[in-house]
Formats: C-alpha cells, sequence, structure tokens
C-alpha cells in the first residue's frame, strides 16, 4: 500500500516543473530578473540531480529558508548558491 501511495506521488508530480521568474516577479521582490533566472537554474540543477525539484508553493515564504538549511550542506551549496536559490523559492513563493 505504501509503495502503491509513493509511486503515484512521483507520478502526478512528474510533469510539474518550478515556474519561471518572469520580470514582473523580479519587479514586485525588487530584485535582478538575473538572480531568480539564476537560483532556479541552481536549484533545478542541484536538488533534481536527487529528486523532483520542489515547486516554490510547496512552502510558504517563512519555510523556505529552513528548508534550505536541511539540504544545502548535502547538495553541497556554498552561500552564494543557496543565497540565489532561497531567493528564488522566496520570491516565487510570494507570487500572489
Amino acid at each position: 500500500m505504501f509503495r502503491a501511495v509513493v509511486l503515484l506521488a512521483a507520478v502526478a508530480g512528474c510533469g510539474l516543473s518550478p515556474p519561471k521568474a518572469t520580470a514582473a516577479d523580479a519587479q514586485r521582490a525588487n530584485v535582478q530578473l538575473a538572480e531568480l533566472q539564476d537560483g532556479r537554474t541552481l536549484m533545478v540543477r542541484k536538488c533534481g540531480s536527487c529528486h523532483a525539484p520542489p515547486l516554490p508553493s510547496e512552502h510558504g515564504v517563512h519555510e523556505w529558508p529552513t528548508k534550505l538549511d536541511e539540504m544545502a550542506e548535502r547538495s553541497k551549496l556554498d552561500q552564494k548558491q543557496r543565497f540565489l536559490i532561497q531567493q528564488y523559492y522566496v520570491v516565487m513563493a510570494a507570487k500572489p
């Protein structure tokens, strides 16, 4: 039963990829679009090497820093990479 639930969850999430940041997202958060794009690219590459990258909507704005703390060491993120990924998640999680 547990395997079936895990399999269904994995299959259900297969078609979803984290949204691409837009100029409107960058303007809304007063950050550079290139930084948001770099954060998404890093996240897909680093997080996606072990599991499906989580969607920004999976956690609240205030939860993302803690979630990244949990994974940053395992993913061997340096401070700049962690910052860019966190910025992407926080900005995109706050999207109206």
